[in-house]
């Protein structure tokens, strides 16, 4: 199981507008985006998001939960609103057995 947002595994659909949004906002503050762009090529990741959105969600052929509204850290916080989904997913491995 995997829990958070990670590239693989996750439908960038959803989340690309509020990367969008981060990285213009960042870029209207110049001290924030010099740290930024200090760190990484924003433009560069910024494509690497754009092309994971226009993927179908499935292609990665990993069965997925998605839990709108929630980032990499705010899905961690709210573990416990995942946690009946994964344990009735853990219940159907069971019973394939």
């Amino acid at each position: 199981m995997v829990s958070g947002g990670f590239p693989i595994a996750g439908d960038y659909l959803p989340l690309y507008p509020e990367i969008q949004a981060l990285s213009v906002a960042a870029e209207a503050d110049p001290a924030a985006w010099a740290d930024l762009n200090s760190r990484f090529d924003n433009r560069a990741a910024l494509e690497f998001y754009r092309e994971l959105s226009e993927l179908p969600p499935d292609f990665r052929g990993l069965e997925r939960a998605s839990f709108p509204g929630h980032d990499h850290e705010g899905m961690l916080a709210h573990i416990n609103e995942a946690v009946p989904s994964v344990l009735a997913w853990f219940d159907g491995l069971a019973r394939a057995e």
